[in-house]
């Protein structure tokens, strides 16, 4: 007694802590528990959560727990555990609300099936749905769906099979979505929820948009939006409108689509749902660039940006940069166009945002295409064709996984079935002979009274002891037997039937077998049984029945008369066999069948199944990919399917593989059509061994033809453009090496020196020119030179040229690894030209010996060259400003075409940097 007033004590001490229970009498809630039923406890806790939503967290936790000590039911227990995984769960606090949802199926698995149990599956089920591990989710939804069926929740089992339905969506599985979401529609049909109906009919439009069925994604859309405008629901109204507007975008109808996004964003605003808002203007800015409304699209797209970054959404912010991109690149605005195409690009790789990153190359390769870059172009068409194959072999090792998984369901249950007939049939027979057996036994019995009862009282004993066997024998099969009169008044029915229905015998006794009914039957079946066994003839049929807890289950009917001696009608009897499980078996077997047919209709690939070295079904893509049908397939040879280049066959693949079960196989080869046209496909081909030990081999195939043709163009656009500059380089160093050669023979007829070393100037100007356009051609890349090496060699030739001593004049060398392209390259080999030459012809007049540094770095995004000398120097009162010789006025011109800046130093030598920076895309 003192525990409990402690407990009570404990108890007032924590709700005068919460300010929302300062009106909240605990002892009148602890007396309701512990005298008032399961339901009364059961509604004190639903208005007990709904005043917790507002409380202090750790009070509220506090405050259940100490609950628990005053619950003695195990169904009260189970939900306040429920309550407090539901306190951690809406803290995102996973492990903790796992930890409870556990512990209130622990305590509820002795009343399982319970309510409480399944609301436990099916939070555990989202719980593991946001944590991305989507097995385990789907065991707990599943588990969930079974409670519920067997309590009759039907709105219960809708929203499972709607949140299945999201599972199967995020994993890009459309066929199993698409089954759930109409499972869930189906019952919320039936119960007439219309927001479930509206939610349905926008998740099934969803899925069939996804799949580009714009009609029936339109009609799902509509269906959705009529009921959301009969509710008022402004939320449900925007969404569909802005669905409606993408379809219409997809198939290029844009002031349809305009119109849509504009009424779905004043709906938006008026809610102030800024996740919408910054929706509709996004795809507002894309309709805008469609229509070419340069202005307003970027206004949409930069007041998208905002709000997404505002609400930390970083797929809609990636995804409108991205946007923003293409934007400037189409209108010619390159430089903003690459800066916000690869911001959006980076976000997209740091949030493995795939589907972006795969737009984005896409992108890439249209820029450089305009650029008339096709290397980068077919290199980065390359990275979009990879993305892209890698999500069709994920597709195709999904559906083949599919595929094995319902080909092992579908021997179970065949197997199940079987057993299920095999069982149904004998129990049936034997049921069929204790019947005949009864109730001849019966009949006997109704002759026997009806004599002399002096004379047959010892053969009446010995049937009523008969009778009595049977009936003992008939109490302990595995069917129901009711036996009514002929008005259909219950008589006699057996212990097996309260086991099944829950009905005892003195409830049904006297009632009529209406009571079993559901009200799904139509009435034309008993007006058929009716006239059936009036007329004294056998009824057999499947009922659909209730139990006394409301549950539906299905049974196997055998419905005959009971006639007297004189062949009248005096009774009717039915032997009923639970074929519930049955059923179910047969039902989820097509289900399973449908959703592979579905699944393998609606794919974009071909499929093609060989089972035993026959090929047993395609689908209607590789129908449409081939040209042949299922029969005429079966009827080819080797040779007349596949044409390989390297005379491979898809039939010596299998053999390779086919002891190897389980192994996987893609490869790319030329498939021959009908009609003698090849194509291209990407092959995915999957071995399975099914129970019985037997080979199935599945191959999805996916047409690449295109793909494969525009990749041979642009290999070959490229290789010609590859040989056209090279030749031009070829050509251009040949002219100057003419001109080189044409200075040299003139300067042999000129004698005045100043004359002379003119051309001789001019000379070495062509030569370190064309040295650049030798190493161009000479080189695999067309469009940059290794400038290290090009100082060295052009250094080397003015030493030559001036017969200069190399053991007395010695040039050392300080030159990254750096390369330039041929913009940069001719300017700056002349300037190095002009500035070693001056160095080698003036720096070390009058000294035997002389030291030249030449050094060429990378400084942030600036090059940096020095020519520095330790010879005699540039004269002191040199003037920068004042009269130039013709070389350093070169220089100075060909510093300002590099946007450089030349600074020259004089001591103790002569030092000349020269600063410019690296080229940008522009520049090029």
């Amino acid at each position: 007694m003192l525990n409990k007033v402690s407990q009570i004590f404990t108890a007032v001490i924590i709700l005068i802590s919460c300010q929302i229970f300062a009106e909240f009498n605990y002892n009148e809630v602890y007396d309701q528990f512990k005298s008032g039923k399961a339901e009364t406890r059961r509604e004190i806790l639903q208005n007990i959560n709904q005043q917790l939503v507002d409380v202090d967290f750790d009070h509220s936790i506090e405050f259940l727990r100490n609950l628990i000590e005053l619950s003695e039911l195990p169904e009260n227990t189970a939900q306040i555990y429920n309550l407090i995984g539901d306190r951690y769960y809406n803290s995102n606090n996973y492990q903790e609300a796992i930890v409870n949802y556990n512990l209130a199926i622990e305590q509820i698995k002795s009343l399982s099936p319970h309510i409480e149990e399944a609301y436990a599956f099916f939070s555990l089920g989202d719980i593991f749905a946001d944590k991305l591990q989507y097995n385990k989710a789907l065991e707990y939804y599943e588990s969930a769906e079974a409670v519920y069926f067997k309590l009759g929740e039907i709105s219960r089992r809708a929203d499972v099979f709607n949140n299945i339905g999201l599972l199967y969506d995020s994993l890009i599985v459309y066929d199993e979505a698409l089954v759930h979401y109409f499972k869930a529609l189906l019952f919320y049909e039936s119960i007439e929820d219309k927001e479930g109906i509206a939610n349905s009919y926008i998740n099934i439009g969803n899925i069939y948009l996804a799949m580009s069925n714009h009609k029936q994604s339109l009609e799902y859309y509509n269906k959705a939006h009529l009921i959301y405008i009969e509710m008022k629901d402004e939320q449900g109204i925007s969404d569909c409108l802005n669905n409606i507007g993408i379809i219409y975008s997809d198939l290029n109808e844009n002031h349809k689509a305009l119109s849509y996004y504009m009424e779905s964003l004043e709906y938006a605003q008026k809610l102030e749902d800024e996740a919408g808002i910054a929706t509709n203007l996004n795809n507002i800015g894309i309709t805008y660039k469609k229509l070419g409304n340069f202005d307003k699209a970027l206004q949409s797209y930069q007041q998208s940006i905002d709000l997404s970054n505002k609400l930390e959404d970083k797929w809609g912010v990636a995804n409108t940069l991205s946007n923003m991109g293409e934007l400037y690149i189409d209108y010619g605005d390159y430089l903003h166009g690459l800066d916000y195409l690869n911001k959006g690009l980076e976000i997209a790789r740091d949030y493995n945002f795939q589907d972006l990153l795969m737009e984005g190359y896409k992108i890439f390769a249209k820029y450089y295409v305009n650029m008339e870059d096709y290397k980068k172009a077919f290199q980065n068409y390359q990275y979009y064709v990879s993305l892209k194959d890698s999500l069709v072999l994920d597709s195709s090792k999904r559906i083949t996984e599919i595929q094995s998984i319902y080909e092992k369901q579908k021997h179970n249950k065949e197997i199940e079935l079987l057993k299920l007939k095999q069982q149904h049939g004998y129990n049936t027979r034997l049921l069929l002979y204790i019947a005949s057996a009864i109730f001849l036994a019966i009949i006997i019995w109704l002759y026997i009274i009806n004599k002399n009862k002096k004379k047959e009282i010892k053969k009446r004993i010995k049937l009523e002891k008969n009778v009595n066997r049977l009936a003992h024998i008939v109490n302990q099969a595995e069917a129901s037997i009711i036996m009514t009169d002929l008005e259909g008044k219950i008589l006699y029915v057996n212990k097996f039937l309260e086991k099944i229905t829950g009905y005892t015998r003195e409830e049904v006794l006297g009632k009529n077998p209406r009571i079993f009914k559901s009200g799904l039957i139509e009435q034309d079946v008993y007006q058929n049984l009716w006239d059936t066994i009036n007329t004294g003839q056998v009824w057999k049929g499947i009922f659909l029945n209730k139990k006394k807890n409301g549950d539906l289950f299905f049974e196997d009917v055998i419905i005959f008369p009971i006639k007297d001696e004189s062949g009248n009608l005096i009774n009717f009897a039915s032997v009923k066999k639970d074929i519930t499980e049955q059923i179910r078996a047969q039902n989820e077997l097509s289900a399973s069948e449908f959703r592979f047919r579905t699944m393998a209709k609606k794919i974009n690939d071909g499929l093609m199944i060989v089972e035993n070295e026959k090929v047993v079904y395609v689908n209607d893509k590789f129908v449409q990919l081939t040209g042949y049908q299922l029969e005429e397939i079966q009827k080819l040879e080797k040779s007349d399917l596949i044409a390989l280049s390297d005379k491979q066959n898809i039939l010596e693949l299998i053999e390779e593989i086919e002891n190897e079960p389980e192994e996987n196989r893609n490869i790319e080869l030329w498939f021959k059509r009908k009609d003698g046209r090849e194509c291209c496909v990407l092959c995915g081909l999957t071995h399975h061994k099914t129970d019985n030990d037997n080979s199935a081999f599945y191959l999805v195939l996916s047409d690449i033809t295109e793909r494969k043709i525009s990749e041979e163009k642009l290999l070959k656009s490229l290789k010609e453009k590859e040989i056209l500059i090279k030749e031009i380089h070829h050509r251009v160093k040949n002219n100057m090496q003419v001109v080189s050669s044409l200075l040299q023979l003139q300067s042999r007829y000129i004698k005045d020196q100043e004359t002379l070393e003119i051309f001789r100037k001019s000379q070495n100007r062509v030569r370190s020119m064309s040295m650049i356009h030798e190493k161009l051609y000479k080189s695999g890349d067309f469009t940059k030179i290794d400038f290290n090496d090009y100082i060295r060699k052009l250094a080397h030739h003015l030493l030559v040229f001036y017969s200069i001593d190399i053991n007395k004049i010695q040039i050392v060398y300080q030159i990254s690894d750096i390369y330039l392209d041929i913009t940069q390259a001719i300017p700056l080999g002349l300037i190095i030209n002009e500035l070693l030459s001056n160095c080698l012809k003036y720096a070390f007049v009058g000294k035997e010996r002389g030291l030249i540094t030449v050094s060429l770095n990378q400084r942030s995004s600036n090059y940096i060259l020095i020519i520095e000398d330790n010879g005699i120097g540039m004269p002191k009162d040199y003037n920068k400003t004042a009269s130039k010789p013709l070389g350093l006025q070169l220089v100075n011109s060909l510093s300002e075409q590099l946007h450089g800046k030349l600074d020259i130093t004089i001591n103790n030598g002569t030092c000349l940097k020269l600063t410019f920076p690296a080229a940008t895309a522009k520049d090029l």
